[in-house]
C-alpha cells in the first residue's frame, strides 16, 4: 500500500510555481498575492511560505517592499527560447470574420514565423472586445501552453488584463495607447482629423462621424479631435449630431444612428470607420434615393484592395501592411524588447477617391 503524501502544502505550492516559471508562464514577475492565492486555492500564509522557498532556491529575486516577486533571469533563460517559439493569435471573432487588412497582416506575420520554425495557433475570445469579461481571457490563457500572444484590436480592459497578468503579448491595434505594452497601430484620431479637414475644405459643414462603442476615453478623444477641427474652421459643433456614439457595434445600431441624424438635419458628409459600415451606408442611400457623392460625401478610415472595384472608388486610407508585418514579426522574435514599450504608430496613405464633392446646398 502506498504511503500518503506528507509533503507540506507550502512545498507543494512552491513546486507548482517553479514548474510554471520553468515553462515560461510568466516572463518577468509573478502575479500578486491575491491572484496567486485565488488561482491555487490557498491562504496568504501558505503562499508567503512558498514564495520564500522559491527565493531560497534562487527561482525568485529577493522581494522588495511592495515591489512584487520578480523571476530570477537564470530561472527562465533555459526555457525562454522554447516558449517564445509558439504564437497564439487572439481575436474576438474568427480570423476569417476579421477585416481584410487584419487578416493580411496576421497571415504575413504567421508565414514569416512558420518559415523560421514557429508554431502559430489562432484562438477566439469575445472578451478581447467586451468589457468585464477578463476572466474568460484568464481561463483560456491558463489552459494553453506557454508562448507569445498577438492580441488583435483588444479593448482597454483586455489590454490592462494582459499587462497585469505579465502576459508575453503584443497588440495589433486596439486601445493600448498609454499602456506599458508593445502595440503597432495606425492613429484613428489622426485619420479622423484628416478626413474631417478634407471635408471641411470642400465646403461641408454638416459632417457626421459615427463613433463605435469604444472606451469612454477613446470616445472622448475622438470627439475632441473632431470638435477641434470644427472650431478651427469656425463651424458650429454638436457632439450628439456630429459625433454620435453607437449603442452597439451592429448593423442595427448604425442604421438607427443614420435615421436619427437624418431626422434632425440631412448631413452632407460622413466619416465611416470600417468597410462594413460603408456597405450598410450604401444600402441606406439606396433606400433614400441618395447618390454618392452628388448628395452626400464619404470618407472611409479603412482599406481593402477590392475597393478599387467599387465605383465611385471610396476616398480612404491605405494601411502600410508590409511595415506592420515586418515590425510585429521583429518584436515577436526579439521579445522582450526592454527598451521598447508602448505605442508605435505607422502612418497610412490618404487615397483620394471619387466620394467627395462639394455640398449640393
Amino acid at each position: 500500500m502506498r504511503a500518503p503524501d506528507k509533503t507540506p502544502l507550502p512545498a507543494k505550492v512552491a513546486a507548482i510555481l517553479a514548474e510554471e516559471i520553468r515553462a515560461g508562464r510568466w516572463s518577468e514577475r509573478l502575479p500578486g498575492y491575491r491572484d496567486l492565492c485565488r488561482k491555487m486555492g490557498v491562504s496568504r500564509r501558505t503562499m508567503e511560505a512558498a514564495l520564500a522557498q522559491l527565493e531560497a532556491d534562487g527561482m525568485l529575486l529577493p522581494a522588495k517592499a511592495r515591489r512584487g516577486h520578480f523571476i530570477h533571469p537564470g530561472a527562465k533563460s533555459a526555457v525562454e527560447n522554447q516558449s517564445s517559439q509558439r504564437l497564439f493569435v487572439a481575436s474576438s471573432v474568427p480570423l476569417q470574420a476579421c477585416d481584410y487588412v487584419s487578416r493580411e497582416i496576421v497571415e504575413g506575420i504567421s508565414g514569416l514565423l512558420v518559415r523560421k520554425g514557429w508554431e502559430v495557433d489562432h484562438v477566439v475570445n469575445r472578451a478581447l472586445s467586451a468589457p468585464k469579461l477578463e476572466r474568460e481571457l484568464e481561463r483560456q490563457a491558463d489552459g494553453l501552453a506557454p508562448g507569445m500572444w498577438l492580441l488583435l484590436e483588444p479593448a482597454l480592459p483586455a489590454v490592462r488584463w494582459a499587462v497585469s497578468s505579465d502576459l508575453r503579448a503584443i497588440c495589433l491595434g486596439g486601445e493600448a495607447r498609454e499602456q506599458p505594452i508593445l502595440c503597432a497601430a495606425v492613429s484613428l484620431r489622426d485619420m479622423a482629423a484628416a478626413a474631417v479637414k478634407e471635408l471641411l475644405a470642400a465646403g461641408h459643414r454638416r459632417i457626421v462621424v459615427p463613433i463605435p462603442p469604444f472606451s469612454e476615453n477613446a470616445v472622448a478623444t475622438l470627439t475632441s479631435v473632431v470638435a477641434e477641427c470644427f472650431r478651427a474652421k469656425g463651424t458650429p459643433f454638436s457632439p450628439a449630431y456630429n459625433t454620435p456614439v453607437l449603442a452597439e457595434r451592429t448593423p442595427e445600431a448604425l442604421w438607427e444612428c443614420l435615421r436619427g441624424v437624418y431626422s434632425v438635419t440631412p448631413p452632407t458628409a460622413f466619416v465611416l470607420m470600417q468597410i462594413v459600415e460603408l456597405h450598410l451606408f450604401q444600402s441606406y442611400c439606396l433606400r433614400r434615393g441618395l447618390r454618392i457623392p452628388e448628395d452626400v460625401s464619404v470618407v472611409l478610415l479603412d482599406d481593402d484592395p477590392r475597393l478599387s472595384w467599387v465605383k465611385p472608388e471610396p476616398t480612404r486610407f491605405r494601411y502600410p501592411v508590409r511595415r506592420f508585418i515586418r515590425t510585429v514579426a521583429r518584436w515577436l522574435e526579439n521579445f522582450p524588447a526592454k527598451d521598447r514599450r508602448g505605442l508605435t504608430l505607422l502612418e497610412p496613405e490618404f487615397i483620394k477617391g471619387g466620394t467627395i464633392a462639394s455640398p449640393a446646398d
